[in-house]
């Protein structure tokens, strides 16, 4: 440039300074430069290096004007063997960007492993260098192509006529597509203004910035709203935003305030390396200091850092790290005072800061029961049991291989029982127990004629405890006849209510036994099917209603067990 300069002082008076003084000038412009800045290597980000590839590009910044600065990929090949890759001449300014290797000479050797590497830049004059992190992959990214639909969105604050700048934010597009950013219509009807281009990355998106003081954003325009058009240079894809302007920007208006200071809910405890800061009624564009007083002993403070306000007079953030804790390790368990401090005003707020010895025990809380899932698990062992010669039907569960329990007036005087699958054809089942002082009846199967889904294991006896009452629980049935089509059965249907009480009382045949009162409702049909609790365990078989409105009744798991034990023995 400097040369430039004097070339033109030459054509412009007719004479001018030899060659010599022009590079003595030159030499002289270069040695004036300050020297306070350390040179980096930059590589470009957008795109993945694979092995092979003939060219990446690399950005130079603080660099000795004028050097020339070679590239090299160290221990390429393994031990000591390095691979240069090229050189760059930095300019006047000590910053130079280029695109090293080319087809002849790789940038990447094909023949270096996969992995990650150090790129070292240096400046042959100097001997100054830098480094930088090369990762090589084995092949490129896969581009998905995905179905998308152009986004373009602009930031929330205030624009204003004439504003310099103005941020965008796309999504959806084209990958590494350019995309062109227009005012419509900014200066009258089919008079545009373009704002500028945005790169996308190969997720389609972009996060940038337009606009300069040589070039503003947004040009000197009436107020009023104005559409944003971006258009794809690569597929010509568009999307639209709107774009409200005023004429000057909002007032701010200082309004008396008590700064306010909060933290999270949390316990805190001795060594945490993050504390959540809250402020607000703060000056707008305020940072804040934020301070545990006294956290070493008495007038030994420790400050955690700073948070910027916003417009509003408000801000939040976690303070504190792995490396720079928030409370630190060596305090003593106690209440302390948190202090925050305006750098602008020396405004001031503070509150209390317990600090404990160790965390509060986390105590696990029942969830609530995925009913849904029970269903799923336990229907296939839930089948439809019909009397053919009675007509008469209900419901009953595989308890063990080839033996199924329903309810004893189920199966009445019948000695067979035609039994349905949730999927898959029917088959019998011989009635080898009848306990009718209990209710309770035991059907056997062949195995071999029952051809069972894969999906049917016996349901689990449960026992019920205190915990049980008032708790969620599920009963299980065929009460809808309709539920039998094309020879199966279909799902039994989920009736979901809670345990109120156990009872002992006579029904029916029975003796006086052990009940569940509950309100899950049930109807005929439903009789026989197993009633399960949170865990999709068995605590009870299904019974009777009562004429009392939302009262229904099962066996207890107590009584089922009883008649079990009679009859297997064990």
């Amino acid at each position: 440039m400097l040369r430039s300069i004097l070339v033109l002082v030459i054509f412009l008076f007719g004479c001018g300074p030899s060659q010599e003084e022009i590079d003595i000038a030159i030499g002289s412009a270069i040695d004036n430069i300050p020297e306070t800045i350390t040179p980096v290597i930059i590589l470009d980000s957008d795109h993945r290096i694979v092995l092979g590839d003939s060219e990446f590009s690399v950005e130079l910044a603080g660099w000795q004007p004028q050097a020339n600065v070679s590239i090299t990929i160290l221990s390429a090949y393994g031990s000591g063997e390095d691979y240069k890759v090229g050189e760059i001449r930095v300019n006047l300014s000590g910053a130079a960007s280029g695109i090293l290797g080319s087809e002849s000479f790789p940038a990447v050797p094909e023949n270096i492993l996969a992995g990650i590497y150090t790129i070292r830049a240096l400046s042959e004059s100097d001997g100054i260098e830098a480094f930088t992190v090369l990762t090589v992959h084995e092949e490129p990214l896969e581009i998905v192509t995905k179905p998308m639909a152009p986004v373009i969105l602009i930031d929330s604050s205030r624009k204003v006529v004439g504003d310099l700048e103005l941020g965008f934010e796309l999504a959806g597009w084209a990958p590494e597509d350019r995309v062109t950013i227009s005012i419509l219509s900014a200066y009258g009807p089919n008079k545009d203004h373009i704002m500028g281009g945005i790169n996308t990355n190969l997720s389609g998106a972009a996060v940038e910035i337009l606009g300069s003081e040589a070039f503003p954003a947004i040009p000197i325009l009436p107020s009023g709203i104005y559409t944003i058009k971006a258009v794809s240079t690569k597929d010509g894809s568009e999307a639209s935003t709107a774009l409200r302007l005023y004429a000057e920007p909002l007032e701010v208006i200082e309004k008396p305030k008590a700064p306010g200071i909060q933290i999270d809910s949390t316990r805190k405890v001795i060594g945490d390396s993050e504390l959540w800061v809250g402020l607000s009624g703060w000056s707008p564009n305020d940072t804040v200091k934020v301070t545990i007083l006294a956290a070493y002993g008495t007038e030994i403070d420790y400050t955690i850092g700073s948070i910027d306000i916003n417009l509003s007079g408000a801000g939040g953030k976690i303070l504190g790290s792995d490396s720079y804790a928030a409370i630190p390790g060596n305090m003593e368990p106690g209440i302390y005072t948190l202090k925050a401090v305006s750098t602008k005003d020396g405004s001031e707020a503070s509150m209390a800061l317990q600090i404990y010895a160790e965390p509060l025990e986390v105590i696990e809380k029942p969830t609530e029961p995925d009913f849904n899932k029970i269903w799923r698990d336990t229907t296939p062992a839930i089948f439809y049991v019909q009397d053919e010669a009675t007509g008469g039907y209900g419901t009953g569960w595989l308890y063990k291989n080839r033996y199924i329990v329903t309810a004893n007036h189920v199966v009445n005087n019948a000695t067979q029982m035609k039994i349905f699958q949730t999927s898959g054809l029917p088959f019998v089942a011989s009635v080898v127990w009848q306990d009718a002082s209990r209710d309770v009846a035991i059907l056997k199967f062949n195995s071999s004629e029952a051809n069972l889904t894969s999906d049917v294991t016996p349901l689990v006896m449960g026992n019920i405890n205190t915990g049980h009452y008032a708790s969620p629980l599920m009963a299980l049935g065929y009460s809808d006849r309709g539920a039998l089509r094309n020879q199966s059965a279909g799902r039994a249907a989920a009736n979901v209510g809670v345990l109120s009480q156990v009872k002992v009382f006579s029904h029916g045949q029975s003796s006086s036994i052990k009940h569940i009162i509950m309100d899950a409702p049930i109807a005929p049909g439903d009789s026989g099917g197993p009633v399960v609790d949170r865990d999709g365990v068995v605590i009870g078989m299904t019974r009777s209603y009562s004429t009392n409105p939302g009262t229904f009744f099962a066996i207890h798991e107590d009584v089922i067990k009883e008649s079990l034990v009679v009859f297997f023995g064990d």
